[in-house]
């Protein structure tokens, strides 16, 4: 799935704790259990079977993408042709639709780079994430890259 103009890099890092870590996100303890995500990114400890993750709720398995949609390499950007790498924190919900989308980091900052991969990331869909056999919303990380044309 690559296009001449941009080549999009999906990478889900629901088994690691790379982007929210440190990050300040936590899980509100005030909402019911039932309703606010899980974070794959702050992982338990390591006693799951190999297709899943732990978290702080009992082994998951992760969301799969089932339709991704590349992003538009931004207008502003295409005089400069410089490549960029926005890492997002996604929830996905329990029904596979992404939905609230923040960026994390961007190495090209200003550029437009951040609204052309949320704007992308938002009619993505997925295999909702699984907890015990039923569906679950859960936060994770995804990366889109961009290429310049």
């Amino acid at each position: 799935m690559t296009r001449p103009t941009v080549r999009l890099v999906l990478l889900f890092v629901a088994s690691l704790a790379i982007a929210s870590v440190g990050s300040g996100r936590a899980i509100a303890s005030d909402s019911s259990a039932k309703d606010t995500p899980v974070d794959l990114g702050h992982t338990g400890p390591d006693t799951c079977p190999k297709d899943q993750v732990s978290s702080e709720r009992g082994c998951v398995t992760p969301p799969k993408a089932v339709k991704g949609v590349p992003p538009r390499y931004p207008d502003r950007a295409r005089r400069s042709r410089k490549n960029a790498r926005v890492e997002l924190s996604v929830v996905i919900q329990v029904d596979g639709k992404v939905g609230k989308a923040e960026v994390v980091s961007c190495t090209q900052a200003g550029e437009g780079f951040e609204d052309a991969a949320v704007d992308a990331v938002k009619q993505w869909k997925y295999e909702p994430a699984k907890l015990g056999g039923a569906p679950i919303a859960v936060i994770m990380t995804t990366v889109v890259s961009f290429v310049a044309p």
